[in-house]
């Protein structure tokens, strides 16, 4: 069983959490990623910006960071009872609407998106551009296709 816990920062709760965290469950069934504890930031631009800034050394907002807990890999093989400590994602939920308009795509959709996004970087996989042949970006298209149709809000 996954451990998600969601938090806020400088926005209300969304009253579609119970969805968005049944979102976030069924794609870690999807990647058969079982015993997960994870955090999930939702928050607007300043807040993001800031971690951005502080982290990474971009001095702007973006849409999605995460933060792997672990510098050893994804155990294969892992003991029921154990929790494996995947890490942190903050999600700019002001960056996503922004996207949503640049990219036409739904508010809902972009989320789903950017929070695939999220989960695979914590997996350890990467992306150098955001070309459309990046195998990352390759997978969180597959992923999303998949649930397409989930509502959250």
């Amino acid at each position: 069983m996954n451990e998600i816990t969601l938090m806020y920062q400088n926005i209300a709760e969304v009253e579609w959490e119970d969805n968005f965290l049944d979102f976030i469950d069924s794609i870690l069934d999807e990647l058969k990623l079982n015993n997960w504890e994870m955090s999930v930031t939702l928050c607007n631009n300043d807040y993001i910006h800031s971690i951005n800034k502080e982290y990474r050394h971009i001095d702007k907002p973006t849409d999605v960071i995460s933060f792997v807990m672990s510098d050893e890999p994804m155990p294969l093989e892992q003991d029921e009872d154990d929790l494996y400590s995947a890490g942190d994602i903050v999600i700019s939920l002001e960056y996503v609407k922004e996207n949503s308009e640049y990219f036409k795509v739904s508010e809902v959709e972009e989320l789903k998106r950017v929070t695939i996004h999220g989960i695979l970087h914590l997996m350890g996989m990467d992306h150098k551009t955001n070309n459309d042949d990046e195998l990352m970006l390759i997978e969180q298209e597959r992923i999303l296709e998949l649930f397409k149709d989930e509502e959250i809000y």
